[in-house]
């Protein structure tokens, strides 16, 4: 018997995760939160928890939500699943080995964490990095983690970054939010809506917080090859998607698909671009020169990358009223031909 339990706690261990050995040490530990922290946001926002059921064909958990009116919130009650997500787990499970290998999710503009809940229930084996600055949404996104701690594995799986991602680190900086709509908060300060809340958060760079590298990753995922590990980057950071990928180049050279939101009149409010549409050829460009020239739009068209003007078109036609996504992917990378299976080719025919 005893024997049959040292096996057991073996094959755990064998089996462990552990998304911290994905972080650096910052010198502020408020920067990251995970359910292991002491830090409560409930204390700071006096902020009240409206649970409802979020439903997928994976799994069915609780999450937390605003309970006064809110655009996100009222939808993810009626719907009970957040309409973008399912779009982000299909991209998830494209990578090689997504079923049997750990992959990484990073939610940059986690809100509600709608996307890291669902992808959490999908995928066992997957380690999210939630990114938020505000603190009104992380009381939400903290409360759904603790409450699903030992459903979906949240302490080795999730960690949050309490910060706003950018292209350098600097102290305070104001995060505007629209009042009755918590997905809508901006880095800096101005007019968002007719009725909106002012608060403050850390501006920082994701590659001084996260180090993905080969080594960390068989650290965090007990040996496991990073090159087939689905890795997916989510970007909605309403028009700062630009400064952030500034801040993020290191971690993106081992990620395989970005998918960040166009919305053009935010784009163009951060200075990403000019108009008209400037800010979405800015955000394209600099996707395509981090080496993700491979476009999907948002009603699912393969633009060229080799033109960046009928990429934008596709790209900026369903934004024009309003916001949407897009998907950039890396090539898969070309395996090299063995000697041996080379000869066999060229001189045998198999």
């Amino acid at each position: 018997m005893l024997q049959l339990v040292v096996a057991a706690t073996v094959l755990r261990r064998a089996m462990s995760l552990d998304v911290r050995q994905l972080l650096t040490s910052p010198e502020d530990e408020s920067l990251v939160w995970t359910t292991r922290s002491r830090r409560s946001f409930a204390d700071e926002t006096k902020e009240r928890c409206d649970v409802h059921p979020y439903a997928t064909a994976y799994g069915r958990v609780p999450v937390c939500l605003r309970s006064s009116r809110d655009y996100m919130a009222d939808r993810i009650k009626r719907w009970k699943r957040w309409i973008d997500c399912p779009r982000l787990v299909e991209l998830y499970g494209e990578g090689r080995g997504a079923n049997r290998s750990a992959g990484l999710f990073v939610d940059v503009g986690a809100t509600y964490g709608s996307c890291t809940v669902e992808l959490l229930l999908a995928y066992p084996k997957a380690l999210v990095i939630a990114v938020e600055p505000s603190d009104l949404n992380l009381f939400y996104l903290t409360e759904t983690l603790k409450m699903n701690e030992r459903t979906l594995d949240v302490a080795d799986r999730v960690a949050v970054l309490t910060v706003a991602a950018g292209n350098h680190t600097q102290g305070r900086v104001p995060i505007v939010g629209d009042a009755r709509n918590h997905g809508n908060s901006q880095v800096g300060a101005g007019p968002l809506a007719e009725r909106q809340t002012e608060r403050a958060a850390t501006l920082r760079r994701l590659d001084d917080l996260v180090r993905l590298t080969p080594t960390t990753w068989a650290k965090a995922t007990n040996g496991e090859n990073l090159a087939l590990a689905p890795t997916v980057v989510k970007m909605d950071v309403q028009g700062y998607e630009c400064w952030a990928l500034e801040g993020m180049t290191d971690l993106l050279t081992h990620v395989r698909v970005v998918r960040p939101e166009i919305e053009v009149a935010f784009l163009e409010r951060h200075g990403c671009g000019p108009r008209p549409y400037g800010g979405a050829t800015n955000l394209i460009g600099r996707l395509h020169a981090l080496g993700f020239p491979d476009l999907e739009t948002a009603d699912g068209a393969t633009a060229d990358p080799r033109d960046l003007r009928h990429t934008l078109f596709l790209a900026t036609r369903d934004c024009r009223r309003g916001s949407c996504d897009f998907t950039a992917k890396r090539p898969p990378a070309i395996e090299k031909e063995s000697f041996t299976s080379l000869i066999r080719r060229r001189w045998f025919g198999v």
